[in-house]
């Protein structure tokens, strides 16, 4: 993933929901869902990103699975069986704060227990780099995780090392594609807009001359197209001196500023289709 990407999409600001109506809550609310649904999707696709890049092959011996994922949180869970050795790490991440924890449970070929519990703060991250520095919880003492080695004394099975860093970026690749989907879909609309662009409402099944119980209904029919867009595009439109947010299903479409403030929304022909996401650069494919 371009990492330039990201930093412009998450020039999109938080939207505060505040007082809503149910319907619009509960539109919300669905496109929290897909957004999760979508990452979950992406789970294989993102670990088989890791595998390459840490040069990790696939074994029998190695299991890495998503336990859960939550609008606030994920669960990932990594065992390791041989002859020799078994090792289960459990990281979960907080997909608000970014915060890691990690705790390891080893048997050793003596039967030996070994269980800790880290911190993991994450420091650099992108397709070649991973650093995080683990806190153990019990002793305070830190150790550095990177892409290319870790500290022989932090661990008793150097397997614990590849877990730990395999799982870590991850979850903060999970953690980066999420915090890109709420920007793209944290979306907001002003009355006098509503008002301006409702002769368009008809589109998203809205019918009936403008009113206020008529303008809600259109922003909720937008926010309905928003959590149910297939694509969503960066792209230029009339008007508008920067790039916007284009949100496209069929050749249905909700355009946005790059603050999440609508804009306009309507039915677009197979020509305007085409100029959009030709001239665009496609930041979600859903």
């Amino acid at each position: 993933m371009k990492y330039k990407k990201i930093i412009t999409i998450l020039i999109v600001t938080a939207m505060v929901i505040v007082n809503l109506p149910i319907n619009q809550v509960e539109a919300i609310s669905e496109t929290n869902e897909v957004n999760n649904q979508l990452l979950e999707n992406q789970f294989d696709e993102i670990k088989q990103e890791v595998y390459d890049e840490l040069n990790i092959d696939y074994t029998d011996e190695l299991d890495i699975n998503l336990i859960d994922l939550e609008e606030e949180s994920l669960h990932i869970e990594t065992t390791f069986n041989s002859e020799d050795l078994e090792v289960k790490g459990d990281l979960e991440m907080s997909l608000e704060t970014e915060e890691m924890n990690f705790t390891s449970s080893i048997i050793d070929e003596n039967g030996k227990h070994i269980n800790k519990k880290y911190d993991i703060a994450v420091e650099e991250a992108d397709n070649e780099t991973f650093k995080a520095t683990l806190t153990d919880k019990d002793s305070g003492e830190k150790y550095t995780v990177n892409s290319e080695e870790i500290e022989a004394s932090i661990l008793p099975a150097i397997i614990l090392g590849v877990i730990i860093r395999t799982s870590a970026k991850i979850a903060f690749k999970m953690y980066t594609r999420s915090q890109i989907l709420r920007a793209v879909t944290a979306v907001t609309f002003k009355s006098v807009q509503l008002q301006k662009k409702f002769k368009h409402a008809v589109d998203f099944g809205v019918k009936g001359s403008y009113s206020k119980a008529n303008a809600k209904k259109f922003e909720t029919a937008l926010r309905n197209h928003v959590s149910r867009s297939s694509h969503v595009y960066r792209t230029k439109h009339s008007g508008q001196s920067g790039y916007v947010m284009m949100h496209l299903k069929g050749n249905k479409a909700a355009f946005f500023k790059q603050n999440g403030e609508f804009i306009t929304g309507y039915k677009l022909s197979t020509k305007q289709k085409n100029n959009y996401v030709r001239i665009g650069e496609l930041i979600v494919k859903r």
